[in-house]
């Protein structure tokens, strides 16, 4: 098949870069359809390992690499996946993140990355999303995006019927910069260990909208000096996500999310 530049239409997408095309590998041998490597390559024997261990061969294909590159530098590997099948069930016992209408590509892949880093393994897309099938957010990602579950909701509402049912109680914390809102400090006496919690983060721009100041969300905000209105998006979920990792669930919670995955 003849592999071309990126197009949201596409059925595919693709990974440029060693890293970022190792963790493609690793986690999702399942969306797997083609691997290409350079032969100015250093690591052509462990990625051509891998992509057969993932049950594909891997092909030298400077030329194409370099086109799909599309002026970057030194991409050495791409790995081509199809989209189908790329998002995946959250687990109802788990934390989530949540991201509502998220529009650049390289906040939403520096999330992803954090997301991974502090464990939050399940990540919930709301909206007009940027896609996370740009090849950017991949490379933003380190290639974090195919390790987690993600999963793309047209509107909150949706994924308050999924996963915020009566029987699956789950605690809702929405970041804004809300004069109501509880500082970040000292949330964590509200948390409920036996009830998994949603981290909500709005557009860059214009935020969540009024309607999550309120019932059923608590809205949260970090503290933060005076001299600067509101800090950058990725900055602030991964200050969250950190300091929400500091009080996990309880062990029974955690079991059961084991398991759901």
């Amino acid at each position: 098949m003849a592999y071309k530049l990126y197009h949201k239409d596409a059925d595919y997408s693709y990974v440029l870069g060693p890293f970022p095309a190792f963790e493609c590998l690793k986690w999702r041998p399942d969306l797997l359809l083609a691997a290409y490597y350079d032969p100015a390559f250093r690591e052509i024997d462990k990625f051509c390992k891998l992509a057969e261990k993932s049950g594909i061969k891997a092909e030298a294909a400077p030329k194409l690499i370099n086109k799909l590159a599309h002026g970057q530098k030194e991409p050495y590997v791409a790995v081509i996946y199809r989209k189908d099948g790329f998002f995946r069930s959250l687990s109802p016992a788990a934390d989530h993140i949540v991201l509502h209408s998220v529009a650049n590509s390289g906040n939403l892949g520096t999330i992803l990355r954090s997301a991974l880093a502090f464990n939050f393994a399940d990540i919930a897309l709301i909206g007009n999303c940027v896609s996370c099938f740009l090849p950017e957010i991949a490379k933003a990602s380190m290639g974090a995006m195919f390790a987690l579950n993600i999963e793309y909701f047209p509107t909150m509402s949706d994924y308050l019927r999924r996963y915020c049912a009566s029987e699956n109680k789950r605690q809702l914390f929405s970041f804004c910069l809300s004069p109501t809102a509880v500082n970040l400090s000292a949330i964590a006496a509200q948390f409920k260990q036996d009830e998994p919690r949603s981290l909500i983060f709005g557009n860059e721009g214009q935020g969540l909208a009024p309607e999550f100041e309120r019932e059923p969300y608590t809205p949260v905000i970090i503290e933060q000096s005076p001299a600067v209105d509101s800090l950058n998006l990725a900055i602030a979920a991964s200050i969250a996500m950190y300091n929400v990792k500091k009080y996990p669930l309880n062990p029974a919670m955690t079991d059961q999310a084991g398991k759901i995955k």
